[in-house]
């Protein structure tokens, strides 16, 4: 017998029934939520008021009211798709993360001026988001490498063109 009058087999040994116990349990724990490398992410671009903008993965939310949780205010930009992450800051300003940089598109474009809890909120993109960063990086990475490509045809067609006039300028060989 063992401590309070229990049975059991020993050290690390589980007491009679403790696996189907631990079988019968159902999980307590929420599915982890999907995260998903900023790195390999890429922006989308949105027309905003007339005006083309990259949007990554996080929203900034302004208009906020002071009594606004942050559950109410998730369940609100739900609707657009799954956040991930959502921040309340003082003076009606909050920070949200949606799973991709489409659903975060689509928050901005549906939900901007919508109503939460007696206060119109406004949305716009995180300027510092890691995927808007890597984004415009890949794009400014990618019109450079176009500039050199095309810097270096001409330097090499104008080296061509000018071994051509040499050749033309030069005397034919006598034998």
């Amino acid at each position: 017998m063992g401590r309070g009058g229990q049975e059991f087999g020993g050290w690390g040994q589980p007491q009679a029934g403790a696996e189907d116990q631990w079988g019968a349990a159902p999980p307590s724990f929420n599915p982890p939520v999907r995260r998903v490398d900023p790195l390999t992410l890429t922006a989308v671009e949105v027309e905003i008021d007339g005006v083309k903008k990259l949007v990554g993965q996080r929203v900034v939310v302004t208009g906020v009211s002071d009594d606004t949780t942050w559950h109410v205010l998730k369940d609100h930009l739900r609707q657009c798709g799954e956040v991930t992450f959502c921040k309340i800051y003082s003076g009606g300003r909050a920070a949200v993360e949606f799973a991709s940089p489409e659903e975060s598109a689509k928050c901005i474009t549906e939900l901007q001026g919508s109503e939460l809890e007696g206060a119109t909120i406004f949305l716009r993109e995180d300027r510092e988001d890691t995927v808007l960063i890597n984004t415009r990086r890949k794009i400014r990475d990618a019109s450079d490498a176009k500039r050199r490509a095309e810097k270096e045809a001409r330097a090499k067609e104008e080296e061509e063109k000018a071994l051509a006039q040499q050749a033309a300028a030069a005397p034919p060989a006598t034998e």
